[in-house]
Parts: structure tokens; C-alpha cells; sequence
């Protein structure tokens, strides 16, 4: 099984991935507007997507030395995949991980996001 190894930022990434995506076409009471939630949602998809390919790859390394220099690397892809999406920059999408973990009703509009963007 994955390994806590992927650190802090794995796991957020996969919190933000579990709360998902928004569908409200006015501005938030939080300030972020459908826009910006929607660039969130794909920043979150492709750090997903990401992080998807490198879990069976760092399970299946031969040493804990060789899944570090993986994890490291898997860390750097998933955010270069952040860094791809166009609407938001790393820094926000950090920040936005925050506010959605921090305000319910956020977490919520991005789920609605999510859901619309992610096949069932």
C-alpha cells in the first residue's frame, strides 16, 4: 500500500481530490469565483492523474532509498501537473487547498465541481 511517504502535500492533494469540484455561477461569498474554483478543480484532477501513475511505481521499488528518489520525484511531477493548468498558479492553488479544508461550504461547491468534471 501507498506509504505516508508522499507527505503533507500528497495527502492534501488527495483531501482536495475527495472534496472535489463546484458548479455556482456567481462569486463566492470566500472571494473565488467560478473561474478561478473550476482552474482549482482541474489543477486538483491533474495532480490526481499524477499521483495515480507514481503509487504503483514507488509501491513496487525494490529499496525505501529508490521509493524516496521516487516519492521526490512524484512530489515535483505533481507539481509541475499544478503548474500546467491555466487560471491558477501554484501559490493559489496552495492556498485555495487551505481554504477549501478550512470552510465547509467551499469544500462543498468544489465537490459539485468535482463530481460534474469526474466520470461516475
Amino acid at each position: 500500500m501507498f506509504r505516508v511517504g508522499f507527505g503533507a502535500f500528497r495527502r492534501v492533494i488527495l483531501a482536495a481530490c475527495l472534496w472535489g469540484a463546484v458548479s455556482a455561477s456567481v462569486q463566492a461569498q470566500d472571494g473565488y469565483s467560478e473561474e478561478k474554483l473550476t482552474a482549482f478543480v482541474a489543477a486538483t484532477v491533474a495532480a490526481e492523474s499524477m499521483a495515480r501513475r507514481w503509487m504503483q511505481v514507488i509501491d513496487s521499488a525494490s529499496s525505501e532509498s529508490l521509493a524516496d528518489t521516487y516519492r521526490a520525484q512524484a512530489n515535483a511531477d505533481m507539481i509541475g501537473a499544478i503548474r500546467g493548468v491555466e487560471g491558477i498558479t501554484y501559490e493559489e492553488y496552495v492556498e485555495m487547498v487551505k481554504a477549501v479544508r478550512a470552510d465547509p461550504s467551499l469544500a462543498e461547491r468544489v465537490q459539485e465541481i468535482y463530481m460534474a468534471r469526474i466520470p461516475q
